[in-house]
């Protein structure tokens, strides 16, 4: 399903949003009849577009309430919003527990046309309006940042460590790491040890495919340039719970279209702070927003 300008809210930020949730399920698309052999890609992609779907709806309603929409309006868009939600997320919790209960097929025929006849109909009747009148408002969502929202609606993933005090979110995390150069693989080690996570490394893509097998990490930092990079970062996608995050050095938008084909969760690109390792370690783990949109946001 491809976004097009009928689809337009007149918001640069909420038609952004818009093509981000239908890149969601595009994805799921192109898994095709394969499905069945890709459950954690699923998984993921359906996890990832509740939790956007969450940050989206939460900016939209901002917008009418910021714009003095009549509460009817307001209360039917949150309404229809959360029939959403709440159907996604047991759509999630049914797929979780015996996957062969979920017409997987259909049910990504009927989110897509929720989806566009929402965004076709509700949305241009009543945000477009909106911002239409009120074009002001563009420039405070455009401010919006994805962390600070994820925090607020409490996004982060459900099966993160226990830390009462929240100093360490990525204690007891495990990570695997592939990277040719040797400083920078000492140098993403130590970050990640920093934060309280345990760290594995491999040198070449052979280790770290074995690595991922007997030890299940939750992120693999995988050096883009390595090659077989691209078939590895789509196996382990396809294939298991380890979400991939891309190593580059350069301009992360050079690789973001081949990363996003792949399944890869994130970008770090190189040169990096410590602060930009963990950050990246945090947002993969949250997966509470897709790649294109996490990268995008970090764009200058």
């Amino acid at each position: 399903m491809a976004w097009t300008e009928t689809l337009s809210v007149h918001s640069p930020t909420l038609d952004f949003h818009h093509q981000i949730l239908l890149g969601c399920l595009n994805r799921m698309m192109d898994l095709g009849e394969d499905w069945r052999g890709c459950l954690p890609a699923v998984r993921r992609e359906l996890a990832v577009l509740a939790r956007y779907a969450q940050i989206h709806f939460f900016v939209e309603e901002r917008v009418l309430a910021r714009a003095n929409a009549p509460a009817t309006i307001l209360q039917a868009h949150h309404d229809s919003h959360q029939r959403l939600l709440a159907w996604l997320m047991e759509t999630d919790r049914a797929f979780k527990a015996d996957p062969s209960t979920v017409p997987f097929p259909s049910m990504v025929q009927a989110l897509t046309q929720w989806l566009t006849r929402h965004i076709g109909k509700e949305d241009r009747a009543h945000v477009g309006a909106v911002m239409r009148r009120h074009p002001e408002i563009e420039a405070e969502i455009r401010r919006c940042r994805y962390a600070p929202i994820t925090h607020r609606l409490n996004l982060g993933r459900p099966d993160a460590p226990p830390d009462p005090a929240d100093r360490r979110p990525l204690l007891g995390r495990h990570a695997a790491i592939a990277e040719g150069d040797v400083g920078r693989a000492y140098f993403l080690s130590r970050a990640l040890r920093d934060q309280g996570m345990s760290v594995s490394q491999a040198r070449d893509l052979a280790t770290a495919s074995a690595l991922i097998e007997t030890e299940t990490p939750d992120l693999l930092f995988l050096d883009w340039t390595l090659p077989g990079a691209t078939p590895l970062a789509r196996r382990v996608y396809r294939t298991t719970e380890t979400a991939v995050v891309a190593c580059h050095f350069g301009n992360p938008l050079d690789i973001l279209d081949a990363c996003e084909g792949a399944g890869v969760a994130n970008i770090l690109g190189y040169p990096c702070r410590v602060a930009d390792i963990a950050t990246a370690a945090q947002t993969t783990l949250d997966a509470a927003v897709p790649l294109r949109a996490l990268v995008l946001e970090r764009a200058p």
